[in-house]
């Protein structure tokens, strides 16, 4: 004999598992009406419930808070001033974002340059090049942010980061002050 699980006794906020107990063709309606399924069953949606609850929490944004002085090609961009870490999977030390689940994730990452300074950046997954941007501020003092976006699919362990380019080095400083500030931040679109 199976055991069973009254869902009547489960928490107000479980109501995916009553309401998946009423759409089940297996059960039968005297026992849909009566509000019980196996025990089995009710772990499985559980289960399924907490995953659910852990997916759509994936999300941070963070801020460069000084200026980057003349760095060099290859030079990760830690975003330190963190806003918003949602599942804790930015490390604000190394500048990098890993993936708690697999997933498709957003991100948005915008560079600064002061007066008559250039640089090239690149996004990176696991050391591949997935996007570049260039802030090119040469002419002047017009149009100092650049962004760049990307959508990826990444796996759990999947690392993320900005940095300048590889063989290229920026001319001059990347920027943040009172009038604006570098950013990095990312999201949970739909779990894979």
């Amino acid at each position: 004999m199976k055991s069973k699980f009254n869902i009547e006794s489960a928490p107000a906020e479980d109501n995916s598992l009553r309401e998946d107990n009423q759409n089940r063709d297996s059960e039968t309606l005297s026992k849909i009406r009566k509000g019980e399924v196996s025990l089995d069953r009710a772990s499985q949606l559980m289960d399924r419930q907490a995953v659910r609850q852990t997916t759509q929490t994936v999300a941070f944004y963070a801020q460069l808070s000084h200026n980057e002085e003349s760095p060099g090609p290859h030079h990760t961009v830690a975003f330190d001033s963190v806003k918003t870490n949602i599942h804790n999977s930015y490390n604000r030390y190394t500048g990098a974002f890993s993936a708690p689940i697999n997933g498709v994730y957003g991100f948005i990452y915008t560079l600064r340059m002061f007066c008559y300074n250039d640089g090239v950046f690149e996004f990176i997954k696991n050391d591949e090049v997935e996007g570049t941007i260039q802030v090119n501020v040469d002419g002047g003092c017009a149009g100092q942010f650049t962004t760049g976006s990307v959508i990826l699919a990444l796996n759990v362990g999947d690392t993320v980061y900005v940095r300048t380019h590889s063989t290229i080095s920026p001319n001059g400083r990347i920027l943040s002050d009172r009038n604006g500030s570098p950013y990095f931040t990312g999201w949970l679109i739909a779990p894979l």
